[in-house]
């Protein structure tokens, strides 16, 4: 697992998770909605905060448009204090 170590003072020993570790928990977010990994045709997501190893995340979206087979999900993920982690989510789908 990648890690780096940060804080408002640069001294935290705290590990945090990198990007591409927050972007993989988006994605499995969506495909546990979804059902099927494959139908996810492009993922865009905001990282508003880091995560911390060992967090519990909530995810909350909504159908925003459905186009025939396409489907456009908006999504934002929460900590467990309510602080959003990910935000301005969007999944385009295709069912």
């Amino acid at each position: 697992m990648a890690i780096i170590h940060t804080s408002p003072t640069g001294c935290s020993t705290i590990p945090l998770l990198l990007c591409r570790r927050r972007m993989a928990v988006a994605t499995r977010m969506v495909t546990a909605w979804v059902g099927d990994p494959a139908a996810i045709k492009r993922l865009r997501v905001r990282f508003s905060a880091m995560i911390e190893p060992g967090q519990t995340l909530t995810a909350k979206g909504e159908v925003a448009e459905v186009d025939g087979r396409r489907v456009l999900v908006r999504f934002h993920a929460e900590d467990e204090k309510g602080e959003k982690v990910l935000s301005k989510g969007e999944a385009e789908l295709e069912l």
